[in-house]
Formats: C-alpha cells, sequence, structure tokens
C-alpha cells in the first residue's frame, strides 16, 4: 500500500514535472519566435529607411541638375539679352555718327555754295565797278574830246 502511495505520487510527481517542462519550453519557443519576429521586424524597417535615404538622394541630384540646368539656361538668356544690347547700342552709336558725318558734310557743302556765291557776286560787283570805271573813262575822254573840238 505505501509503495503503491509512493509510486503514485512519484509518478504524480513526474507527471507535474513533465508538464512544467513543457510549459517552459512552450515559453522559451514563444520567446524565441517573438525575438526573431522583432528582429525581422527591424531588418525590414532598416531596409526600408535604407530606400528611403537613397530615393531622397535621387531626387536631391535630380533638382540640384535641374538647378543647374536652369541657373544655366538663365545665364544663357541674360548673355544673349546682353550681346542684342550691346549690338544695338553700337548700331545707334554708328548710325548717331553716320548722320552727324552726315550733317558736317552738308554744312561744308552748304558752306562752299554760299562762299561760291559770295565770291560770285564779289567778282560781279568788281567787274561792274570796272566796267562804270571803263565807262565814266570812256565818257570824260569822249567830253575832252568834244571840249578840244569845239575850240578848234
Amino acid at each position: 500500500q505505501l509503495q503503491r502511495q509512493q509510486k503514485a505520487e512519484e509518478e504524480r510527481q513526474r507527471q507535474i514535472q513533465l508538464e512544467q517542462q513543457k510549459a517552459e519550453e512552450e515559453r522559451q519557443r514563444k520567446l524565441q519566435l517573438q525575438r526573431q519576429q522583432k528582429a525581422e521586424e527591424e531588418r525590414q524597417r532598416q531596409i526600408q529607411l535604407e530606400q528611403q535615404k537613397a530615393e531622397e538622394e535621387r531626387q536631391r541630384q535630380i533638382q540640384l541638375e535641374q538647378q543647374k540646368a536652369e541657373e544655366e539656361r538663365q545665364r544663357q538668356i541674360q548673355l544673349e539679352q546682353q550681346k542684342a544690347e550691346e549690338e544695338a547700342a553700337l548700331k545707334a552709336e554708328e548710325e548717331k555718327q553716320r548722320k552727324l558725318q552726315l550733317q558736317q558734310q552738308q554744312k561744308a557743302e552748304e558752306e562752299a555754295q554760299r562762299k561760291k556765291a559770295a565770291d560770285a557776286a564779289r567778282k560781279k560787283a568788281q567787274q561792274e565797278k570796272l566796267r562804270k570805271a571803263a565807262d565814266a573813262a570812256r565818257k570824260k575822254e569822249t567830253n575832252n574830246n568834244v571840249k578840244k573840238g569845239g575850240r578848234k
């Protein structure tokens, strides 16, 4: 009887121990699974973070390239405008000089014409004066001859 009770008690103890062992193993298995899950989530998070960083960098590079291209385009436009303005200013200056030269030429021609006309008028007046003097001299000569002739 005692032996049987002892055996039953041992069996009961063995069952309890087995149950505890099983429960501990199950607990450990769940913990291990949780750790693996956490590690996998962390790995996924890191991957996502890296991808995000890479994408942001790619976008930054694209934006930088676009900005550089736009700045270069603006610089070219400004250069062309400046060139056009300089050419226009040069043409305007050349036109101004041409007009000035034309004016000076016209003035010089007008002055030459005026001088020519004045010289011609002076010459005419001189000739008229000489003609009048010659006429007067002839008249005097004629008068003298008439006087001389009248005395004879």
